[in-house]
């Protein structure tokens, strides 16, 4: 991939200073390799989730740099894109934005605003992981695990009585006069919350 940034840059005139070649030039393309490496095999993803999501599309200028990494036939396991790196590689691209050469030519304003889409892009995403890490740690403290109702729900079917006992009558009054089924919230349908997981299984003993 390096030998081929090589090319891109020769392609599209973006020259260096001699004096800049073997210092700021390998360093820069280093950077923009190292960083489309690390998403090589993520742009599906990046870009789907760019559609409903607050995260930025790899830019098209770089949609060529995809499923480089076969891991299949290094019959490793794929691993998972990290906040950590994709923040790290974000920085780093932003630092070679500042670099003099960056605004040397029209041809590397382009290449400025294609570089600052990429960085964006590896920033968002990175960001988004990070919520997302933040609400699975705040679900685990929960005293109760968060459900998926499609996977977890269960239906019983029981014989109406005319008699409630009191600690059902918010949640049966609700049931009457609901023509959507109801799902049991124990902060809306209780006057007061399970204190622990004892009261919340015994609850629904009689």
């Amino acid at each position: 991939m390096f030998n081929e940034m090589v090319l891109l840059h020769k392609e599209r005139v973006l020259d260096f200073p001699k004096a800049e070649v073997a210092s700021t030039g390998v360093y820069i393309i280093q950077v923009l390799v190292n960083a489309l490496w690390y998403i090589t095999n993520d742009h599906d993803t990046i870009n789907q989730a760019s559609l409903k999501l607050k995260v930025k599309p790899v830019p098209s200028a770089f949609a060529n740099y995809r499923d480089r990494d076969d891991y299949k036939a290094k019959k490793i396991k794929r691993k998972q894109m990290s906040a950590i790196h994709l923040h790290s590689h974000a920085q780093a691209l932003y630092s070679i934005l500042m670099k003099p050469v960056m605004r040397s030519s029209p041809a590397w304003i382009v290449h400025h605003s294609n570089i600052t889409l990429l960085a964006d892009c590896l920033q968002s995403y990175s960001e988004y992981l990070n919520d997302k890490n933040k609400e699975v740690h705040a679900n685990h403290l929960l005293d109760h695990p968060v459900r998926q109702v499609s996977e977890h729900a269960t239906v019983e079917f029981c014989a109406t009585s005319q008699d409630v006992l009191p600690r059902y009558l918010t949640i049966s009054n609700v049931m009457q006069v609901s023509e959507e089924p109801v799902f049991f919230d124990e902060e809306v349908h209780l006057d007061k919350k399970f204190k622990n997981h004892m009261q919340r299984l015994r609850y629904g003993e009689i």
